[in-house]
């Protein structure tokens, strides 16, 4: 059976629950596969060691979500940047620094093609969004580790971060959960594809 980990964060600032932790929760893969849930720490020492744990049991795919504040509908991730700049402490009060992962690219774009994604999310008329630029806290930190993880795994291993809000109605905690469910399964498929050309190289 296939392994995809899915990621959210604890609560951090004045954030006492974070809607992340609820919508990995409800989520669960097709058949086939079975999910790992992990509840990433706010702060950029120890998701980097969750990050590492993670890839050291080889999923199949990965898929990480964050809060923030700044939509009021999924905000797909395309590319996570190599520096932290938030004037924010994590939750172990530190700042993180101005290059992630010394000698590394500046960014990573996701080992995920978007226009599957947005084109089935448009169809179902899910409210979505995406942005080149993953913020500049905990989890564009985690997003570019993880990235550069899965450029160790031939193929690469499919990773996507996706951005939610804290639902205000019902009909907006549908919505979010619904569309996390096609991402879910968008992923999915990509990782199978590219499983299936990979074993078709080999044969």
């Amino acid at each position: 059976m296939r392994t995809v980990h899915l990621t959210c964060f604890d609560a951090f600032g004045s954030l006492r629950d974070n809607p992340t932790r609820w919508l990995v929760a409800s989520l669960s893969p097709p058949p086939g596969w079975r999910a790992v849930k992990t509840v990433l720490p706010t702060s950029y020492s120890r998701v980097s060691r969750e990050i590492n744990r993670i890839f050291g049991q080889r999923p199949e795919a990965v898929v990480m979500f964050g809060y923030t504040g700044q939509t009021d509908r999924l905000r797909l991730e395309h590319v996570a940047r190599n520096r932290d700049g938030s004037r924010h402490p994590d939750n172990d009060g530190r700042l993180g620094g101005p290059v992630i992962l010394s000698g590394a690219p500046a960014a990573y774009r996701a080992t995920v093609g978007l226009m599957p994604l947005l084109a089935a999310l448009h169809t179902r008329h899910v409210p979505f969004t995406y942005s080149i630029d993953a913020g500049d806290y905990v989890c564009n930190h985690s997003y570019f580790l993880a990235l550069d993880r899965t450029r160790s795994e031939h193929p690469a291993v499919p990773c996507l971060f996706i951005h939610i809000p804290i639902p205000r109605t019902s009909a907006q905690r549908s919505q979010i959960r619904r569309g996390a469910a096609i991402a879910l399964e968008c992923v999915l498929r990509a990782a199978a594809e590219s499983a299936r050309t990979t074993a078709g190289a080999r044969a």
